[in-house]
């Protein structure tokens, strides 16, 4: 019984965060303190609040202790990758997202979020290599193809930018509004000015 509730706490919690309702999502947080104090779910919660309230300090303080306990837990993998990316550190990001993914191969999040960071890094070369198994003509995961337009982009192939853009443009969920803004830049860069 008790795992089911903690389950259901970290469910909420997700919801909250996903929404972006941050003092809901404290205040959901404080209850899964009480209850499950030294949980490393009470951990990640913790970190994914103060990276969304833009705390860097205590957002890295959280995903060290993370890794330290489970370095090739995928979701740690995101989350540390995601802190690094916020404090401006591409080259760690990909560390800490790199180990992870050596141990979860098949994890679209993690090489997704490999791919941003390596591109932040300027490594486009190896953010298309990464995503590779993502970018079939089937594919339907837009922020994987977004990615890679952007990566095309930047290595001056702008037909394989335009048929990946494309591609994800036709698979955007419509509420997805940072995907949205990454296609509408990646056609600016292309030349496209169209509304």
């Amino acid at each position: 019984m008790q795992g089911a509730v903690l389950a259901a706490r970290q469910g909420i919690l997700s919801l909250l965060l996903e929404r972006r309702e941050l003092d809901a999502a404290a205040s959901e947080l404080a209850s899964l303190r009480q209850q499950h104090p030294q949980h490393p779910a009470t951990l990640y919660f913790e970190t994914l609040l103060a990276l969304h309230r833009g705390d860097a300090t205590a957002a890295q303080g959280g995903a060290d202790k993370l890794l330290g306990g489970a370095p090739t837990q995928a979701r740690y993998g995101r989350l540390a990758g995601a802190v690094a990316l916020e404090a401006g550190e591409p080259a760690r990001a990909v560390a800490q997202i790199a180990l992870a993914q050596r141990a979860n191969p098949a994890d679209p999040g993690l090489r997704r979020r490999c791919a941003l960071a390596l591109g932040r890094e300027g490594d486009s070369r190896q953010a298309l290599e990464v995503q590779q198994p993502q970018l079939g003509a089937t594919s339907t995961d837009a922020a994987a193809l977004a990615l890679a337009g952007v990566a095309a982009l930047q290595r001056g192939d702008r037909a394989a930018a335009q048929a990946h853009c494309k591609q994800a443009a036709a698979n955007a969920p419509a509420g997805n509004a940072g995907l949205h803004a990454t296609l509408a830049l990646g056609q600016l860069a292309q030349g496209d000015v169209r509304a």
